[in-house]
């Protein structure tokens, strides 16, 4: 399913690349296309609800453990990047 192939895609490549920081030029590219899938894939996706879905990363137990199962410190770390986007988007 090429879905689920764009999801894991993507977030295999932001947990490779977590040693970069959430503001890495190499993240940002990732958490980009992250934020494009949602928006082409799933709903229409305003920055601001993007910006929520990264603090839900980690205040709700159910996307915590999806992330942490993926690679530990993730769901923490996809609410950094993806705030830190949604600011330069901003900017």
């Amino acid at each position: 399913n090429d879905f689920l192939a764009q999801m894991h895609e993507i977030s295999a490549s932001i947990a490779a690349n977590m040693d970069k920081g959430p503001q890495s030029a190499e993240i940002q590219g990732w958490i980009d296309r992250w934020y494009r899938f949602i928006k082409d894939e799933c709903y229409d996706c305003s920055l601001e609800v993007f910006e929520n879905l990264g603090h839900m990363y980690v205040e709700d137990p159910r996307f915590t453990q999806t992330y942490e199962q993926i690679r530990p410190g993730m769901a923490a770390f996809m609410d950094q990047a993806m705030t830190y986007y949604v600011a330069q988007k901003k900017a």
